[in-house]
This record gives structure tokens, sequence and C-alpha cells, in this order.
């Protein structure tokens, strides 16, 4: 396991959900200073605490664990420009209103996603016509 990953991972998803680190570690019912170890690689979180957090941002084990697996960019920024022409790594970069956008839309039921998934078609459609007019 990548500790230095796992540390990055679980600094950048607590600040794309907007959390303190008091706020992860009453979740965790640990101490603020032992989440803090986590983030900063002092300290590996035993599996079962892995695993909470994981559950707790809603990304999968291996996504917590790998090296800079989750990673937010800014929106105005060279990089996010030039990602765009991109397609296959401009699908893996999110900004960070983006990363909490697909958060939200995860906890939702198949059913609501669907229907978000066709307001999105039928918005995007809406701009082809008027762009092509």
């Amino acid at each position: 396991m990548s500790r230095v990953g796992l540390s990055y991972n679980l600094r950048n998803l607590r600040i794309i959900y907007g959390y303190t680190q008091e706020d992860v570690s009453t979740h965790l019912n640990i101490e603020r200073q032992t989440y803090n170890h986590y983030e900063t690689g002092k300290r590996t979180p035993a599996l079962e605490i892995i695993i909470e957090l994981a559950q707790f941002y809603q990304v999968t084990t291996d996504d917590l664990i790998c090296s800079n697996a989750i990673e937010t960019i800014a929106e105005d920024s060279p990089d996010y420009k030039t990602l765009k022409g991109d397609k296959q790594n401009y699908m893996m970069a999110l900004s960070q209103s983006e990363a909490v956008l697909i958060q939200n839309i995860r906890v939702l039921p198949l059913t609501v996603r669907h229907e978000i998934l066709d307001f999105v078609e039928f918005k995007k459609s809406l701009l082809k016509k008027n762009i092509s007019k």
C-alpha cells in the first residue's frame, strides 16, 4: 500500500467534500490528531478504517489507496483548458465542483440518476440548436 497515495487521496477527498479533519475524525470516532497523521502519512489506518473511509467518500478502497488516484484541477487553470481537447485524460481530471457533482449524483437512486442524464442530454441538444442558428 502506498502511504503517500493514501494520505494524498484522503486530503483531496476531504477538501473536495468540504470537510474539516475534525468532521472526518468525528465520523470515524477517532481523535483529530490521529486522522491528521493519516493525511500526513505519519500513520497508516487499520483496514477497518480504510474501508470506512472508502464508504464515507463513496470510492473504492483501490481508488483510496492507489497513488494519487483522486485528483482535482482548477477549472480556470491552463491545464484544465488543455485537457478539454484530450478526451481520454479530460475524463480523468475533474474540477472540484465537478467532483462534488459526481459524488452527489452517486448517492441518488438509479432512476433519479437516469433522469439527470436525460436532462443533461436534453440541455445539450438545446445548446446545439442554438449554436447552429
